[in-house]
């Protein structure tokens, strides 16, 4: 199974209860001819709904790029309000959709792939942390930006 298969069918089995507002982020970063850029579907959300983060994969270069991963998930997302930790949202983790450890996603040269997580909003408004960590045996630097719940 892919990550596009795995991914599609969580948006598929997650889909519902956002409100719009897409693309209010776009943190990015480049390294070895990949570059990833983090979003929010949408970029605000709503008190106690469900919302995407969206990370696209770009391959920038003329070859192949293979990315192996170490768990479960690609993608390991968290979102708090500050020094106290709080959290303004929760993963949504559906076990049946998890990708073996070990699984090689090749994105081939000028394409990309995108991964997405849901997640929960908390019931409180504000704007919170979020934090884009990557489960691949390739090192790659976090991504991060704000979330806005109302």
């Amino acid at each position: 199974m892919s990550y596009r298969v795995a991914v599609r069918t969580v948006v598929a089995l997650m889909a519902g209860g956002v409100t719009s507002a897409c693309d209010s982020m776009r943190p990015e970063f480049e390294r070895d001819g990949l570059r990833a850029v983090l979003s929010l579907e949408p970029g605000t959300a709503a008190v106690n709904q469900q919302f995407d983060v969206r990370v696209d994969l770009i391959n920038r270069t003329d070859q192949p790029i293979s990315l192996q991963t170490r768990g479960c998930y690609p993608l390991t997302v968290s979102v708090s309000n500050g020094p106290d930790g709080q959290p303004g949202a929760s993963p949504i983790q559906r076990f049946d959709v998890c990708v073996p450890e070990g699984l090689t996603e090749t994105i081939p040269p000028a394409e990309q792939i995108t991964l997405r997580q849901p997640l929960m909003a908390s019931s409180r408004s504000g704007t919170f942390d979020l934090r884009v960590d990557f489960n691949f045996h390739m090192e790659l630097p976090e991504l991060s930006g704000k979330l806005q719940v109302e």
